[in-house]
């Protein structure tokens, strides 16, 4: 099996750009829509290749002037680069010269650059001498020292994205981190030689990079983040792909949430959060004391404890990799449910919020239903709850489940032995499915049913439930099972009476993460009596 280290693909790839300066210029194209390159030079000759804006070339030759668009230059032979399954070769041909500029070209937005390259060409690199900048970027490469990208007057930040390989600036070995883009997203690959080009390249959205460590920084809409070094397999070459990418558009795997959308598809959220307490008005351009913050734990802790986190962008993709942007102002953590075993399924964003201390606090869980309507991702609050958690305090639990018609949320508080809270909270669903309403309460722990059940059929676990290798109470036990998990039933099994309820053993698979965490391990199904699912 061959594997090819980005390093000596690079240098494989330069080979033939290896020009000695003294012998070919350097220009770049300039043309916003990309420049077509030709056989001959004439705009009837076959065309070979299409350029794109900022790319790096070697002109070979020049030839006669013509007047093309207005613009009176001449025709001009080019060296540049392609890629083929296996390897880069070098190619020539001829292009206008009045497309190509002696001075680097800023790319401007990297959003919009990537989505016109992309619709230009097939390629996802190209050859530039520089990572790309946004309006408003800055990069600070020493103590001190500033890339003036763009004026560095007036430019500042309300925030800082966390360090993903938190530990690498301790001295030790570096700590590597797990990330995923959020976007298609540029990386830079530096030259390995004076004589060897830089290249850019396109990752596209959910692919998981390795994080090896991060050194400079950028600032993006007041967002100060790190640049990292990373590295990850491409799936279609099998190359080891090696360079540095913003920490602006990727965030932790732990920051992404994916749910089934019940047609074999998926939808997928990703979350940015970003640390309230590292701004301007703090650190300024001191990239020490922003190392030294961004690497101690106890950075991330008070924030965790504070309410010190925000989340600055929240992306939606759905199963047909159409993106929405989800506007919401939290300190919270967000993640997604698709309770398919309604009778109608919406989508929902759960909200995650702690307030208090080491010693514990309030926790609340809010529920929004998400529609998805015209290009736009629309909120809608369905129910929240609260319980306390505290060290010799007040202490309890809480969760929530879906039904067929809505949703029941079950709160159990204590406090100085005595139980002050055993209530099921009770949500409709109504007309709009995105609507829901409170329908009173009762008293009690939820309780199981007698029933039956179809194959392939969605289910939610009422309570904690364990899950055992074969349907029986005497049989080994796998692992429990949380409450408010989507489930699907996989196979029937014998019925059986426990706790005065009847129904069948069931052998269940997870939705929406694909495997059970068990004792020892994962598993792809497990037995559950089914009494206690809905």
């Amino acid at each position: 099996m061959k594997k090819i280290i980005a390093a000596l693909i690079l240098l494989c790839a330069s080979c033939a750009l290896v020009f000695s300066q003294d012998e070919y210029e350097v220009m770049y194209v300039t043309a916003s829509d990309g420049l077509r390159v030709r056989s001959e030079p004439s705009l009837s000759a076959k065309k070979i290749d299409t350029l794109s804006f900022g790319e790096y070339v070697l002109v070979a030759k020049k030839g006669e002037l013509v007047t093309i668009d207005g613009i009176t230059a001449p025709w001009v032979k080019v060296a540049f680069g392609d890629e083929s399954e296996e390897s880069y070769h070098d190619k020539n041909g001829w292009v206008f010269g009045g497309y190509l500029s002696k001075n680097e070209q800023n790319l401007g937005n990297a959003g919009e650059f990537i989505k016109s390259y992309l619709k230009r060409s097939k390629k996802r690199f190209f050859y530039s001498p520089y990572f790309p900048s946004e309006r408003g970027t800055v990069y600070l490469r020493n103590e001190g020292d500033w890339e003036k990208v763009r004026s560095q007057k007036d430019v500042s930040y309300t925030c800082c994205l966390g360090n993903l390989c938190q530990g690498d600036n301790s001295g030790s070995l570096p700590k590597r981190g797990e990330a995923i883009t959020i976007r298609d997203c540029m990386y830079y690959m530096p030259p390995l030689a004076a004589s060897l080009v830089s290249v850019i390249g396109i990752i596209p959205a959910g692919t998981e990079i390795q994080i090896v460590h991060h050194g400079e920084y950028g600032i993006k809409d007041g967002t100060l983040f790190p640049i990292y070094s990373f590295e990850y397999k491409e799936e279609k070459t099998g190359y080891i792909i090696e360079g540095d990418v913003r920490g602006i558009d990727i965030i932790s795997k732990s920051d992404a949430s994916s749910v089934s959308d019940g047609n074999g598809g998926k939808y997928t959220l990703y979350s940015q959060r970003a640390l309230k307490g590292i701004t301007f008005a703090e650190y300024g351009f001191s990239k020490s004391k922003v190392d030294e913050a961004l690497d101690g734990y106890l950075t991330y802790e008070i924030a965790g404890l504070r309410g010190g986190w925000k989340v600055i962008e929240s992306l939606l993709y759905d199963a047909q990799g159409k993106c929405y942007k989800i506007n919401h102002d939290t300190s919270g953590w967000l993640s997604l449910q698709h309770p398919l075993n309604m009778k109608n399924p919406v989508l929902f964003l759960q909200e995650y919020l702690f307030s208090g201390g080491q010693g514990g606090g309030a926790i609340t869980h809010v529920l929004y239903t998400v529609e998805l309507k015209d290009g736009h991702a629309n909120l809608r609050k369905a129910f929240s709850y609260e319980y306390l958690s505290t060290d010799g305090g007040p202490d309890g639990f809480g969760y929530h489940y879906f039904t067929r018609d809505g949703a029941v949320v079950y709160i159990y508080q204590v406090e100085c032995g005595n139980v002050t809270e055993n209530i099921q909270l009770i949500y409709m669903q109504q007309n709009n499915p995105y609507s829901f309403t409170s329908k009173g309460s009762k008293r009690g722990e939820p309780q199981g049913k007698s029933q039956g059940f179809t194959l392939k059929q969605y289910a939610n676990t009422v309570c904690h439930l364990k899950m055992r290798r074969r349907p029986s109470l005497s049989a080994e036990k796998m692992g429990i099972l949380d409450a408010g998990t989507l489930v699907k039933i996989m196979e029937i099994g014998d019925k059986a009476t426990i706790d005065g309820v009847t129904s069948n053993w069931v052998l269940i698979h997870p939705v929406h993460t694909g495997l059970f965490k068990i004792d020892g391990g994962v598993a792809a199904g497990a037995w559950v009596f089914g009494g206690y699912l809905e």
